[in-house]
């Protein structure tokens, strides 16, 4: 192989790693993205096991999936579908929410409790 060649398949494999970088630099920063889905009404929506529970900012701790955690925010304006509030959720119960994205924070907009799995 000449050193001509040599230098196009190096310069192809930089261009593709590159690109395989770059591409996979965007998903990691929309990472929140990959275990969301998009409602039929322009929510973000997810289901999960809740692991903590903080009152005080009036926010709860979802796991959507194995070493995946969402801090999720809501006020007195967040609808409930099976209690009262989220402030009454209780770790291990299972939650689908309904929420947006805005800046730093994921905003419930509905919280529904969702039945026990079990035999």
């Amino acid at each position: 192989m000449t050193n001509k060649t040599h230098n196009k398949r190096l310069k192809l494999w930089l261009s593709v790693l590159i690109g395989v970088i770059l591409i996979s630099g965007g998903s990691i920063s929309f990472a929140q993205a990959d275990t969301s889905v998009l409602s039929d009404d322009g929510l973000l929506t997810l289901q999960g096991i809740v692991r903590k529970v903080s009152v005080e900012n009036n926010s709860f701790l979802v796991k959507i999936s194995k070493g995946k955690r969402l801090q999720i925010v809501f006020s007195s304006q967040t609808e409930t579908i099976g209690l009262p509030s989220p402030a009454i959720l209780k770790k291990g119960e299972r939650v689908k929410v309904w929420y947006n994205h805005t800046g730093k924070e994921n905003r419930a907009v509905k919280v529904e409790l969702l039945p026990v799995l079990g035999c």
